[in-house]
């Protein structure tokens, strides 16, 4: 999806909003520039500015660092409005059928809660037409949804200097399950877009570019949550309930309806790779997904549980530990042993057998048991003993679970 809004990722620290102007230098023209720390959005006047600098520039070095640059993500399912872009490549083997004749945009804008796509075809009439539907991609098999919705269909102009060829007017329909899809059969004829006058195509490329505005009204007879609320993390808009994690978290509640709460509140996690992925699988774990947990996921949703305050998911936590995880019994007691969890500690050292000391899990354990501070490593040693016996005197110098 195109947009006007670029992220720029990686930043260096030191990145004043001069050296971002410096960098952008001959790349059109940018209403605004928000920098924070390691990380800025830019807004474009024109999206085809703002497409080139994706293009152009990801990658790129600024004062010796390399960032990255793409198209910023609104997750803002619930938005009223946005624009759907679909750029179409190969498109003369389109005109000509030699692609499949319906073509439909493999990637979803959400607005309102409900995936919203472009679909083109080309009419088999003597006098070729462009057949152009914006289609709202909601489950086919439910009749019980339905929205409003006003839509306004173009082609985006490949020359700057030339208007986007637009629809005079929007259009309001009403989609469901049955009539998910409206437009115009009759768009444009082949032989008017593809004429060099019309600079609706780009010969060079053999690329068209279309695109819809969509206002949608909130739909009726949609199941679950809505998730209409914004957070920032890291910079990024996450889709969040905010009633629902404010009773869940003293955190949140703070951040969200405390005296010093912000319009758009914002969190930085900077302990964690993919941080925002990470904290949408968090929230996926409660309701109303209640995703399963699994040991790939479970020290990340620990670690973020307990940051925020969210004692729910760190109970689920405690029982995937305690009864599903397949990690071995010391990743699971020193993870135990970090977040205080007592209980689940004594049970898994009294479930300890020989085996989860020696053998294939030598090494992970040599590795865990340098995590564990004092404390922890006697309770280990002594069970060690429980299992073993005591060391003998020339082996206890080495014996990997004796704190010095």
């Amino acid at each position: 999806m195109s947009s006007t809004r670029v992220y720029f990722g990686h930043l260096p620290f030191r990145a004043t909003e001069n050296d971002l102007e410096h960098f952008l230098r001959g790349y059109g023209r940018f209403r605004d520039i928000t920098m924070k720390n390691g990380y800025a959005f830019v807004e474009f006047d024109d999206m085809r500015d703002a497409d080139d600098v994706v293009y152009d520039l990801n990658g790129r070095v600024l004062l010796g660092q390399q960032v990255i640059v793409e198209m910023a993500r609104s997750e803002n399912k619930y938005r009223r409005s946005g624009r759907i872009v679909f750029r179409v490549d190969n498109f003369k083997a389109f005109c000509e059928g030699r692609v499949p004749e319906q073509l439909i945009s493999d990637s979803a804008e959400f607005i309102n809660g409900l995936p919203w796509r472009i679909m083109i075809d080309v009419s088999t009439d003597a006098q070729k037409f462009l057949k152009f539907f914006v289609l709202c991609d909601g489950d086919k098999n439910d009749k019980a949804w339905s929205c409003q919705a006003a839509t306004r269909l173009g082609i985006v102009s490949c020359d700057k200097r030339i208007e986007n060829f637009m629809e005079q007017e929007e259009t309001r329909d009403v989609f469901n399950a049955k009539t998910r899809a409206w437009g115009s059969r009759t768009f444009i004829k082949i032989e008017e877009l593809l004429d060099r006058k019309r600079a609706l195509y780009n010969e060079v490329d053999d690329v068209v570019t279309f695109l819809v505005d969509v206002i949608a009204e909130k739909p009726n007879g949609m199941p679950g949550v809505r998730t209409e609320d914004i957070l920032l993390v890291n910079g990024k808009e996450t889709n969040v309930n905010k009633h629902q994690l404010a009773a869940h978290s003293d955190f949140f509640k703070t951040l969200f309806f405390g005296e010093n709460a912000e319009q758009t509140p914002e969190i930085e996690i900077d302990d964690l790779t993919d941080a925002v992925q990470q904290f949408e699988r968090l929230l996926a774990t409660m309701e109303p997904k209640n995703m399963e947990l699994d040991d790939e996921c479970i020290e990340s949703v620990l670690h973020l549980a307990n940051r925020f305050l969210l004692g729910s998911v760190e109970n689920r936590c405690v029982e995937f530990l305690k009864r599903t995880s397949k990690k071995p019994a010391l990743s699971k007691f020193r993870l135990a042993d970090e977040y205080g969890f007592v209980a689940l500690k004594s049970h898994i050292l009294e479930y300890m057998t020989r085996d989860d000391f020696a053998g294939e899990n030598y090494l992970e354990n040599l590795s865990e048991n340098n995590k564990l501070g004092e404390e922890a490593a006697n309770e280990l040693s002594e069970r060690h003993k429980e299992l073993f016996g005591p060391p003998s005197k020339r082996a206890r110098k080495s014996f990997m679970y004796t704190v010095e």
